[in-house]
């Protein structure tokens, strides 16, 4: 919320393409934790939910993972355009730019996403985070969806690393200022924040793909929603790092008193 409040007060005329795909990426982060909690919550207080709708579910944090990986590789490329066809990219629209890239990453998500639901479909697969919403047996074989999902994290953050590399000597044997040194507070989210925060849930993924490949063979229903814990976990702390950012504090600080004398003056 902080962040999101902070994204809101940035004028048309400061906002820039990478404060554009910033709050995408922030907003897919959100997105995935509230659909799990919600769905963790509903289980735990009420009832399992039927097959069908327990997969479905499942798979709309993983999809939206693969769309997290391609709006990082998309913040990278920009961010490589921004130093070496630096004229040209102001010539681009932000917001506008920012939907077509977010649009492209919704199909190019497809397809990673498509094969192994395809196949699990027809196996009739559970993984431990159906198992647990549905309460049926997990199935003895370990989910695609994880391996995949890594997979392509760790191609976003060596993607990342490149670019950063790159910007660094090319700018520094242009004798120009570095771009990154300094980020404009208006940016939201620094660039070596974002790459730690990509290796970091990559290991979150690992980590994840060998419990599961541990517990698969267990043939009771999951007690516990490891994977949304894990995911919701590392999400959280991204997000909360990020809202912790001083100039996002303080601006949050700000609204909240002048709420807080908008509403005393008014009584």
């Amino acid at each position: 919320m902080m962040v999101r409040i902070y994204r809101n007060s940035i004028s048309l005329g400061n906002i820039n393409l990478i404060t554009v795909i910033n709050s995408y990426i922030i907003e897919t982060y959100n997105t995935i934790v509230t659909v799990q909690c919600l769905v963790c919550m509903w289980v735990t207080i009420f009832s399992h939910i039927p097959y069908t709708w327990g997969y479905m579910i499942s798979m709309i944090p993983t999809y939206l993972g693969g769309l997290l990986v391609f709006l990082n590789i998309a913040l990278a490329i920009i961010r490589l355009l921004l130093v070496i066809q630096f004229d040209e990219m102001l010539t681009f629209d932000p917001e506008q730019t920012g939907f077509r890239i977010l649009a492209a990453g919704l199909l190019l998500s497809i397809p990673p996403f498509l094969v192994p639901f395809w196949i699990q479909t027809r196996q009739g697969f559970v993984s431990l985070q159906v198992s647990y919403y549905t309460g049926l047996n997990p199935s003895d074989s370990t989910n695609l969806h994880p391996t995949i999902f890594g997979l392509l994290l760790l191609i976003a953050g060596l993607v990342m690393i490149s670019v950063f590399c790159f910007n660094k000597i090319y700018l520094r044997n242009k004798a120009v200022p570095l771009v990154g040194e300094n980020i404009s507070r208006k940016n939201i989210v620094g660039f070596k924040t974002l790459i730690g925060s990509v290796f970091f849930m990559t290991s979150v993924v690992l980590m994840f793909t060998l419990i599961q490949f541990t517990r698969s063979k267990s043939s009771r229903a999951a007690t516990f929603p490891l994977g949304p814990f894990l995911s919701t976990l590392a999400l959280t702390s991204v997000n909360c790092y990020f809202a912790m950012k001083s100039y996002v504090r303080e601006y949050s600080a700000l609204q909240i008193r002048k709420l807080k004398y908008t509403y005393f003056f008014s009584n």
